[in-house]
């Protein structure tokens, strides 16, 4: 596939499904040519799944809010080139800062790491000048790429059908982890439930109920099912609070509503997801039992980001972008941080003269 085909793929329609179902991690079907974009595991063999999607981890409030993190503090560095004299030379390189294709820079990183955070991988289109430099990458959408047993990489086509893409026409940037969806399954699937059970206790705040029976009258198992379907209907109404029972029913409460448990499980959720990824649990909006939540201690958190999680998710990207089928050997490419650490944030708008 040529170098244009592949920047032409990446760049038209819309994304063709669900990150999770990049056939990479896909099951093969052994009745049919092809893979499967996904299956549901216990539909055929009765367990539940292991395998969760990015749209299912997405609607976690603490993924989420990692997402969030990641992706505002990083997409918005700069790339910077330099050669050996520690001289930026970024201007030579274009398709670090263009934003005359579709889409920008912000965006191109944004999505970059998106997949490492999601799926450990990302893919890049590029595009090269007779002599073999690059003059434009954009990101490739992780549904629509995949890696065949032989470690070739190959591209969906308009047809669907993935093609082989020459080296020189991609950068595959791997990841620090395996991604959150393989790594943090159960945990988001734990996540998944407590949403579950948030909701459910929101639409049935008091706890369990029995219908007892108070007389020898038996009732047929159709007016036991219609009684019970009329108190579980009664108390997802808006007027839940009231409901009506026969002479001979009475009604018992079993267990206590304990909102303090969903409470902790989400903060522990957070602690959990931010630990995957290597966010600072008070950067998650999370608490720590053992640590009084002061601003030095704040302080101390957002050290600890700079110095420890940003460097776990910046340099798989700057050392992949150094190497020599990107730049020129000697030159490195390295995010400007310059802001992180300025006390005083640059002007936003063109330099005037007094």
């Amino acid at each position: 596939m040529g170098i244009r085909n592949a920047l032409r793929l990446i760049e038209s329609g819309e994304q063709l499904g669900d990150p999770n179902s990049y056939p990479r991690s896909g099951i093969v079907s052994p009745w049919q040519q092809g893979q499967l974009s996904q299956i549901v595991w216990s539909d055929i063999f009765g367990a539940e799944a292991n395998i969760v999607s990015r749209a299912e981890a997405m609607s976690i409030p603490a993924v989420a809010k990692a997402r969030q993190i990641l992706v505002s503090t990083i997409a918005r560095y700069p790339l910077r080139a330099l050669n050996a004299q520690n001289e930026d030379v970024t201007s030579e390189h274009s398709w670090m800062f263009d934003t005359d294709g579709e889409v920008s820079p912000w965006h191109r990183m944004a999505w970059t790491i998106d997949d490492l955070i999601f799926s450990g991988w990302s893919l890049w289109g590029v595009e090269r000048d007779s002599e073999g430099a690059i003059v434009r990458g954009d990101r490739c959408p992780i549904e629509r790429w995949q890696v065949t047993p032989e470690g070739v990489i190959q591209i969906q086509d308009a047809t669907g059908s993935f093609v082989d893409a020459e080296a020189d026409s991609v950068i595959l940037i791997p990841g620090a982890f395996e991604g959150l969806l393989k790594v943090g399954s159960r945990t988001i699937r734990a996540g998944a439930k407590l949403e579950s059970s948030v909701l459910s206790k929101s639409q049935n705040p008091i706890p369990a109920i029995e219908l007892h029976a108070t007389t020898d009258d038996p009732l047929e198992p159709d007016e036991v099912l219609a009684l019970v379907n009329a108190w579980a209907a009664a108390r997802m109404d808006e007027n839940g609070a009231i409901a009506f029972t026969p002479h001979n029913i009475e009604i018992r409460a079993h267990g206590e509503t304990e909102a303090s448990l969903l409470i902790e499980g989400r903060n522990f959720l957070r602690i959990d997801i931010g630990a995957f990824l290597g966010i600072p649990a008070a950067l998650m909006d999370a608490s720590l039992s053992t640590a009084s939540l002061t601003y030095s201690t704040q302080e101390g958190q957002r050290n600890e980001f700079a110095d420890f999680t940003l460097p776990y998710w910046l340099e798989p990207i700057q050392q992949r972008l150094s190497m020599d089928d990107v730049v020129p050997a000697g030159t490195r490419v390295r995010f400007d941080l310059s802001d992180l650490y300025s006390t005083t944030q640059p002007a936003t708008g063109a330099e005037v003269a007094d």
